[in-house]
């Protein structure tokens, strides 16, 4: 996700078919990467009587998210560019791929 989405904020202004692969890589990189983390890693860390209200918390929260996301890009759109919204999404990918793989082990 972070390296597609480099990608996109260099390309999102001047090469359209690049920057349209690049959307691509990014949706599939969240499809198999930070997006299942409600449905897949929950259980396999909590117990199981646990597992479906940790799970619910974590699929709230993965939409609360998604909601931020959704509400601050043109906000952020209109004050950084597309371009330096996307380096700062970039960055949020790194720092959560990081701190997943610290806390994460399977």
């Amino acid at each position: 996700m972070c390296l597609s989405a480099l990608l996109l904020s260099l390309t999102i202004d001047s090469h359209a078919v690049i920057a349209s692969i690049c959307i691509m890589l990014f949706v599939a990189s969240f499809s198999i990467g930070l997006g299942p983390i409600p449905f897949i890693i929950i259980p396999e860390v909590v117990p199981a009587q646990s597992a479906p209200s940790v799970g619910s918390i974590g699929l709230s929260l993965n939409w609360i998210m998604n909601f931020i996301v959704a509400a601050s890009f043109l906000p952020l759109d209109q004050a950084l560019g597309t371009s330096g919204v996307l380096l700062v999404f970039a960055g949020i990918t790194a720092v959560s791929a990081v701190a997943v793989s610290a806390v994460y082990k399977p």
